[in-house]
């Protein structure tokens, strides 16, 4: 990835505008969070907040735990990419590979999804799926993607959204 930069002028409020070509490159929307550190050296760094970190060995637990209890495949997804699997061993579904753009738009519509042989991954093989938004507020956190043919049961709906609910709780800042 090549480098960009610009130079800006602080305001008298500390603000700094993060120039629109950056924004887009690191998909950094209006309204989205983002992490202010003090790196080595004394630099500023700056890098767009991800509330699964720190999060992640809970998250694990969670998507093996609903797998257990309605015995189909969970995935999480956030950030266009797979962070959490049930069993990698299942599928070619891995931890840290890029998601179909197609899928991320559903979860922006924050309304349950049912996909039939559809992609997951940008050269993969075709799915059936369900996918339920994690959402707050005004931010879409991520997804639950639960794989498999033959539509949830209502109880199965309910367990899923039970999760969804807990995960959520668990972003929240």
């Amino acid at each position: 990835m090549s480098q960009m930069g610009a130079i800006r002028r602080i305001d008298e409020l500390g603000r700094i505008v993060i120039p629109k070509g950056i924004r887009s490159r690191m998909r950094i929307n209006e309204g989205d969070r983002l992490e202010i550190t003090l790196g080595t050296a004394g630099k500023i760094e700056i890098q767009k907040y991800h509330a699964y970190h720190g999060n992640m060995e809970m998250i694990q637990s969670i998507v093996l735990a609903l797998s257990k209890e309605i015995h189909r495949y969970v995935v999480i997804i956030s950030e266009q990419k797979i962070l959490a699997c049930s069993d990698e061993t299942q599928s070619e579904l891995q931890e840290g590979e890029e998601i179909h753009s197609q899928l991320y738009q559903h979860l922006y519509a924050r309304k349950t999804y049912l996909g039939k042989n559809e992609m997951i991954l940008p050269q993969g093989k075709l799915y059936s799926f369900s996918l339920f938004p994690i959402a707050y507020n005004s931010e879409v956190l991520g997804g639950v993607l639960i794989l498999g043919e033959d539509h949830l049961s209502e109880e199965e709906i309910r367990i899923v959204h039970a999760f969804r609910n807990l995960i959520t709780t668990i972003l929240k800042v």
